[in-house]
Parts: C-alpha cells; structure tokens; sequence
C-alpha cells in the first residue's frame, strides 16, 4: 500500500522487514536489521560520458538517532551532491533538498526541493518539485487513492516562459505490484499543441525491493532535473515525480513502452518501442546486491547495492 508505505519509510526506513543476521540469538533478543549503507552507479565507458556523470559514483546513505533517513551524499569528480531529509511533527516526511556544490566552485549552486503535504487520512496530497535551474522550474504533482491506499492516477503540471505542461498518469496493479501504468501529455507552447501518450507495462522478480515506499533517491547528475525533460524522465534511482520503482514490493525485472508524439494538426508520429530488463544478484535476505539495466539489449547501467545491520 503506497501510501502507507510511504509513511513508514520516510519515519524509520527500514528496508521491507526486518531480517536474522544469524541463528544463534539469544531467547528474547532483538534480531538485526537491515538498511541500505550504499549505492554504486557504474556506467559504460561512452564517448562524452563527462556531460553525464563519471563512469562510477557511490551515495552513501546517513541516518539520525531516530532511525530515519537524514542525508544521502555523492562524492563525485568535479562536485558534491547532497539531498538532506526534513520531517514534521507527525515525523513524515516534508522536505527533500538535494544540493550540488561544484569543486571548483562554478557559479551558484544547483538545487531541487521536493516538499510533501498530507490529507486528513495522513496519505500525500501534494507533492511540488522546484530548482533553481530555470525560472519557474517547478512541478505540481496531485495523486489520488483507492480503498487500498493505492496511487491509482495523479496529475503533474508546469507552467515556465509561456509553455504548459500537464500530464495525466493511471496505474493498475497486480499483487501488489504496479504493472500497468499509462501517460498522456498535453504541452501549449507558444500556441503550438504537442500531445504525448506512453504506455508501460512491467513485470517482476519475487525477491525484495528495499526502496519499497520511499519517497525519493536521487540519481547523481552535474544539474538539477528540469521540468521541461518531458514525459517519464529519468530523474531519480527510485521515487521521485517520474521513477516508479517505489510503488511496488518486488523489483522490476522489465518493461515494455510505447510512445507516440502529435505536434499540432499534424498526423502521430512513429510509435517508438523500448524494452527495458534489469538483471540481479540477491543476498541471505532476498535483497538486491546488484542491478543490471538494459535498454532495447544495450546495457545503460549497473548498480551496486550495499547494507548494514542496526
């Protein structure tokens, strides 16, 4: 259940459940349990990969006394990143900052915020996206529910130097995991209409997804997302206004999309195909250790996950 998922993580995250380190305890005592320490982004070696982000980044994970996420901090070539936790009196989740600070300094500082707000049932009502990339970069994220707690569509909405963007997102489970989930986009910019559709469906593995719920893990990156990348960006590891990998209790193992753009009274564009299939390896406690993503068979990315007990 998405959301209330989501308020457990953002109070304590723990990863899924809590799991033996051993067999040996003790009657009564406690046994450990895990949560993420690290993450490891490698890439492949690709010509003008310096635009992008070095072929391999750690974020490391920080927790405060409470248990709760308090920081997530990426040392890279060239720049700091770090995306700080706030929380509020009922200890959800309010704000996640991420800044980049460049070494040199260049300029001012990339930053992005997500803040949260809440209903009266305690589920998320709002979620706004803003950075100090570009004047207006911000978006306005508004979910709704069924009786399971379940994000079951939601409307994103920007509006920057004369262009409007608005989507309308639907999902569909099964088991628990998302499986369906379909985009329509409608852009206004200066009186030219572009209309978008994407459609993805996924399937899952039957191990442990260890961001189950979670709000939000950036991706490093040299920016800060813009609002203007479009439908579906990649923007985020998991949470976040476009990654939906947080949705689900398992880990996505595929995808399968299929877009298509209209530009004003012109007839559809080509319908563009991608498959996406993301590979693991697991340990003792049916968690990833690692994740391999292939795009149309060419691999994109391989993440390292890394834990400690507590």
């Amino acid at each position: 259940m998405f959301t209330k998922r989501l308020l457990f993580w953002a109070a304590c995250l723990l990863v899924a459940t809590q799991f033996s380190a051993c067999d040996d305890h003790l009657p009564g005592s406690e046994p450990s349990r895990l949560r993420v320490k690290s993450l490891t982004q490698e890439l492949p070696d690709v010509a003008g990969r310096t635009l992008l982000a070095p072929t391999s980044t750690v974020s490391t994970f920080a927790y405060d006394s409470q248990g709760r996420l308090s920081t997530i901090t990426t040392n890279r070539s060239g720049a700091v990143e770090t995306s700080t936790c706030q929380y509020d009196a009922q200890n959800r989740l309010s704000q996640l900052k991420r800044t980049i600070v460049a070494n040199p300094p260049a300029g001012s500082d990339s930053e992005e915020q997500y803040m949260y707000s809440y209903n009266s049932d305690g589920q998320v009502s709002e979620l706004t996206y803003t950075n100090n990339g570009v004047s207006g970069g911000s978006w306005v994220l508004t979910p709704t529910y069924n009786a399971a707690n379940q994000m079951i569509s939601s409307t994103k909405q920007f509006t920057t130097s004369g262009l409007t963007h608005t989507e309308n997102h639907t999902f569909a489970y099964t088991d628990n995991n998302l499986t369906s989930f379909t985009a329509t986009s409608s852009t206004n910019a200066k009186q030219t209409v572009i209309n978008g559709t994407l459609e993805t469906t996924y399937t899952y593995d039957t191990r442990l997804n260890p961001f189950y719920g979670v709000f939000a893990v950036p991706a490093p990156g040299p920016v800060a997302s813009l609002p203007t990348g479009g439908v579906y960006n990649y923007e985020t590891y998991y949470g976040g206004l476009t990654n939906l990998f947080n949705l689900s209790p398992n880990n996505v193992a595929s995808s399968q999309s299929a877009s298509v753009i209209t530009t004003g009274s012109l007839p559809p564009g080509p319908t563009v195909n991608t498959a996406v299939t993301y590979s693991y390896t697991y340990n003792g406690s049916n968690l990833p250790t690692s994740r391999i993503k292939k795009t149309n068979g060419v691999v994109e990315e391989t993440l390292y996950y890394e834990y400690e007990t507590y």
